[in-house]
């Protein structure tokens, strides 16, 4: 993942410390991943994939579209009494580009009415609308991570 030193997309880190070994991790995680050809049971938890050995892509198996799915990169290290598991979470970059797009022709439309049209009341209420609308990714990232990540826990322990 590439992080930059300023960005207005939420992106987090956690680590968690599991009393499992880093293969049992992995076969729990691999068993709640959802495989295309596979029937659907209720042990799928995740769609995504396995990516190296102990590093997992997952996002949360949904039955309805959902902008707001926060995809989550692990990856688990062996330590002597268990294993860590290193979590990023992220929006997915489809939702990040359409969330910058969202923002930036907002903030343009208020310095359009703030400078061409000179008109301070569009202009404010565009500024507002921007924070709104940013505040809404925001909750609604928070949420479904939040979501997700109790549903990793779950699987994991």
């Amino acid at each position: 993942m590439v992080e930059y030193p300023f960005s207005c997309v939420p992106h987090d880190r956690l680590t968690w410390v599991s009393v499992y070994d880093k293969e049992t991790v992995c076969k729990k995680i691999a068993a709640s991943i959802y495989r295309k050809n596979e029937i659907r049971m209720s042990r799928h938890k995740f769609n995504g994939q396995m990516i190296n050995d102990g590093e997992f892509r997952l996002s949360q198996w949904v039955s309805h579209p959902n902008l707001f799915l926060p995809i989550l990169h692990c990856r688990i290290e062996p330590t002597s009494s268990g294993c860590l598991v290193f979590v990023e979470c992220s929006l997915f970059f489809s939702t990040q580009v359409l969330m910058l797009a969202g923002l930036l022709f907002l903030f343009s439309a208020a310095l359009f009415f703030l400078f061409v049209q000179r008109d301070w009341l569009y202009a404010a209420t565009m500024l507002i609308v921007v924070s709104l609308f940013y505040l809404t990714v925001l909750g609604n990232y928070h949420l479904q991570k939040q979501i997700s990540l109790n549903l990793l826990q779950r699987v994991i322990a």
